[in-house]
């Protein structure tokens, strides 16, 4: 990286925790998300009026969000 993120991201102490730990939790948003697992292996994306649902896949675990935020966490 060439920025510092602890400086470009304001996030609370317990939240970079998480990060550190490869933890994700309800209520994160994408970039939290990338940070703690990385790049999913694919996307899904549904679109309506008012709302995004986006399903970002990690082999047999996945992230769902709703307007950018963690909804759901699941393993198949």
């Amino acid at each position: 990286m060439s920025y510092d993120p602890y400086k470009k991201y304001n996030w609370s102490a317990s939240t970079w925790q998480s990060i550190k730990a490869s933890k994700i939790s309800i209520g994160m948003d994408k970039t939290q998300v990338e940070f703690s697992w990385g790049r999913p292996n694919d996307i899904s994306k549904l679109t309506s009026e008012k709302t995004t649902i986006e399903v970002w896949g990690y082999g047999s675990q996945y992230v769902a969000f709703t307007n950018g935020k963690v909804t759901q966490i699941y393993t198949l």
